[in-house]
């Protein structure tokens, strides 16, 4: 029986709304910081597909209600008819008592809004940018329907200085911006099977060789393909022993592809292929040095594990990398094309083993004080407690 009392204590609800649980950056971020915020709000997440996803599990397990929003038939269906029917699905859920509702990523947020603007039983609207919108730029009904949502939003949330920077070029008043940097994920799973196959994979580079790591899914913007031009200009050089160590999911044949275009370059020695990878530790523990070459990032999850290791890195000058990473303090940016400046900075930390190491302590004293998991989970806390306090919007 429930007591007057009882009601005053009921935590405040949130519900999340994300395309899928899937192991990426944005997935990885909340199955990290979720499971801690359940202390002080009700958490629920509807997820834009018919089937949960590979982290789906590990939500489960953390006590937090996962729903999918389409049915199990709608891959018969055209994009269009999806998202309708998720749409409609997601308003359903929302016909109880909702205090904030929180959309993470484009598909998610459109969907959100229009639910939302449908709805009167949600109190707050925000969503949470985790990348440059870039993606917009060839899809102009997304950019519309982004820019008019933008104007019933509580809060936007960007996980990068740029990311903000983004949103308020968009229309949302700087008021409305919030920025939270990722807290180092937790990797919940550490299978020694997956630990004996990286192991075994990699058994066969030289000893005496640099390894240097490459956490990413293989996706367009990822920057795998500028590895290969990176490894002929090592080697035009002088730089022979080395090994790019490159795990991630394969998309659409991408790592198929750069694989026979190594070898048809002749240079498949420097470079093994791992695949996914769901606890990349055992990999970082084995690397001498990171590169990140993604052409676009709101801010990665990949870049704080190798820093955190304490591995230097080599990465492009775009998004949330230049929040984690000063210059030639803690690791080295690079002007996004220029293949032949990665080159030449990898080589520098290749040929002096005292850089490599200084630069890869001051990146690990970097996430240890800035990027922190509690220091994640804390600004959330804090946000959520503000917009439930104090947070005001115009429908």
């Amino acid at each position: 029986m429930n007591t007057s009392s009882d009601r005053l204590i009921e935590k405040p609800k949130i519900v999340y709304v994300v395309p899928v649980l899937d192991i990426g950056g944005c997935e990885m971020h909340l199955l990290s910081v979720l499971p801690a915020l359940q202390k002080w709000f009700s958490i629920r997440i509807l997820i834009f597909h018919h089937h949960a996803g590979a982290l789906g599990p590990l939500f489960e397990a953390q006590g937090i209600d996962l729903v999918c929003l389409l049915s199990p038939t709608s891959n018969q269906y055209g994009r269009i008819r999806r998202w309708i029917q998720g749409t409609w699905r997601l308003r359903k859920h929302l016909s109880t008592k909702v205090d904030i509702l929180h959309a993470f990523l484009p598909i998610a947020y459109c969907s959100s809004g229009v639910a939302y603007l449908l709805s009167r039983k949600v109190k707050h609207f925000l969503m949470s940018r985790r990348a440059l919108n870039i993606y917009a730029q060839n899809r102009y009904i997304l950019r519309k329907l982004e820019k008019f949502l933008h104007k019933h939003l509580c809060l936007a949330l960007g996980n990068s200085s740029e990311v903000c920077k983004q949103l308020e070029e968009e229309g949302i008043p700087p008021e409305k911006v919030y920025k939270i940097f990722n807290g180092l994920p937790l990797r919940p799973l550490y299978s020694l099977q997956e630990k004996e196959t990286i192991l075994q994979k990699i058994q066969d580079v030289p000893l005496g060789w640099i390894r240097i790591v490459y956490v990413a899914n293989f996706m367009s913007y990822k920057g795998h393909e500028d590895l290969v031009a990176v490894s002929k200009t090592l080697l035009s050089l002088g730089h022979s022993h080395f090994c790019f160590l490159l795990a991630g999911r394969d998309s659409e044949d991408r790592a198929t592809r750069l694989k026979n275009r190594i070898t048809q370059q002749g240079i498949e020695k420097h470079f093994r292929f791992l695949g996914e990878v769901y606890d990349p530790r055992t990999l970082l523990n084995c690397a001498d040095m990171g590169v990140f070459p993604s052409h676009e990032e709101g801010f990665s999850n990949g870049l704080l594990e190798k820093m955190a290791q304490g591995l230097a890195v080599v990465a492009v000058d775009v998004g949330g990398n230049r929040d984690a990473i000063i210059s030639g303090k803690n690791g080295y940016l690079i002007p996004l094309g220029d293949t032949q400046a990665m080159a030449q900075s990898l080589a520098l930390l290749i040929s002096n083993p005292v850089l490599r190491t200084k630069i890869g302590n001051a990146a690990k004293q970097t996430v240890e004080t800035l990027f922190t998991l509690e220091r994640c989970v804390d600004a959330y806390r804090i946000m959520y407690q503000k917009i439930l306090s104090s947070c005001t919007h115009h429908g």
